[in-house]
């Protein structure tokens, strides 16, 4: 008679999720503890491989890319033509802020519209915006059609969508702890609770899997005969 190990992954169910002041807490059946916390030391996404430009006029925040003076041009328009011919053909969406005990970012006014319809505490604050060499390069395409600029127009929004989430602090690191209460795992960087939530209970899986479920206990012993 031998002893062997079924492969198959045990999943944990969840006994409790509380809040701990700086995020929460996720106590499972098994005795895992996963703790999701505000990241603050996170990257900005503007430090990674964007498609998109960000330039800004906020003379309170940093919000992107660079900075410009609007004054230095008689109108917008002069400041999109000199984009255009600085960068070639380009698509572009205005950067709308909401300021009021935080601030949030959007590429579409209507939700601060809702929350401020006299406009006091929000405003356009920029421009994201991407040449049409640098669309063709990122989707690999020789030439710009709709379907291309749908999917360049996409990505603008998603970049602005992370962010918004940066500078809401939607940001999260994930620490795994055993039943024991030792931490054995963690990360930081996720955007997004739910990203960090999913990552977070995928971390422990694999901890319980291959380290721990291996014994009879956990019902996942066979015998081979």
């Amino acid at each position: 008679m031998m002893a062997v190990f079924d492969d198959s992954m045990v999943h944990m169910d969840i006994d409790s999720e509380d809040y701990i002041g700086n995020g929460y807490a996720i106590n499972y059946s098994n005795g895992y503890r996963v703790e999701i916390v505000y990241d603050e030391w996170t990257e900005s996404p503007r430090e990674w491989d964007n498609l998109g430009n960000m330039y800004y006029w906020h003379r309170n925040y940093i919000l992107g890319d660079k900075k410009v003076d609007l004054d230095y041009y008689n109108t917008f328009q002069d400041f999109i033509d000199q984009l255009s011919e600085d960068w070639g053909e380009i698509i572009w969406l205005p950067l709308f802020l909401y300021d009021h005990s935080g601030i949030t970012m959007s590429t579409s006014s209507k939700r601060f519209e809702m929350m401020d319809s006299q406009g006091w505490d929000w405003g356009c604050c920029g421009i994201i915006f991407a040449s049409h060499e640098d669309i063709k390069k990122a989707f690999v395409a020789d030439e710009i059609t709709e379907e291309i600029l749908d999917k360049a127009t996409e990505c603008l929004i998603g970049e602005v969508s992370t962010f918004d989430q940066y500078i809401t602090g939607d940001v999260y690191s994930v620490t795994v702890f055993d039943e024991n209460g030792l931490a054995i795992d963690g990360c930081g960087g996720f955007f997004g609770y739910d990203e960090a939530k999913s990552e977070g209970k995928g971390m422990a899986e694999f901890h319980w899997n291959n380290f721990l479920s291996k014994t009879p206990v956990q019902g996942v012993l066979a015998l081979e005969y």
